[in-house]
C-alpha cells in the first residue's frame, strides 16, 4: 500500500472519529443541561401567563355576571319585568322537564348538549 493512501485512510477515520465523539458530547451536553433548563423556562412562562389569562377572563366575566344582575333587576322593578321574567322561567323550565322525560321516554328529541 503506498503510504500517502496509509496516511489519508487514518486521517479519515481520525476525523470520523473525532466526529462522533463531538456529537455524543454535544448531545450529552444538550440532554442534561439545556434541555431541563429549556424546560423549566417554558414551563415557568406558561404557568404565569396562565394566571395572567384566568385573572383578565375572570375580570371579564365577573363584570358581565354584574352588569346582567344590574340589568335584570332594573327589569324586575316594573310589573311587565316581572311578568317577562316569570314567563320566560316557566316556558325554560317546562322545556327542559319536557326535554328530559321525552329523553327518558325514548321519544324522538334528545336533550341538547
Amino acid at each position: 500500500m503506498a503510504p500517502w493512501l496509509e496516511q489519508l485512510i487514518w486521517a479519515a477515520v481520525t476525523a470520523a472519529l473525532s466526529c462522533a465523539l463531538t456529537l455524543t458530547i454535544g448531545y450529552a451536553a444538550f440532554r442534561l443541561w439545556l434541555q431541563p433548563k429549556l424546560e423549566r423556562e417554558m414551563r415557568e412562562k406558561l404557568e404565569a401567563e396562565g394566571k395572567a389569562l384566568a385573572g383578565r377572563i375572570g375580570d371579564r366575566v365577573q363584570d358581565g355576571v354584574r352588569k346582567g344582575v344590574v340589568e335584570g333587576v332594573g327589569k324586575l322593578g316594573t310589573p311587565e319585568g316581572v311578568a317577562q321574567a316569570s314567563k320566560g322561567v316557566l316556558e325554560t323550565g317546562s322545556d327542559l322537564v319536557g326535554k328530559g322525560v321525552g329523553a327518558l321516554l325514548g321519544g324522538g328529541k334528545k336533550p341538547d348538549r
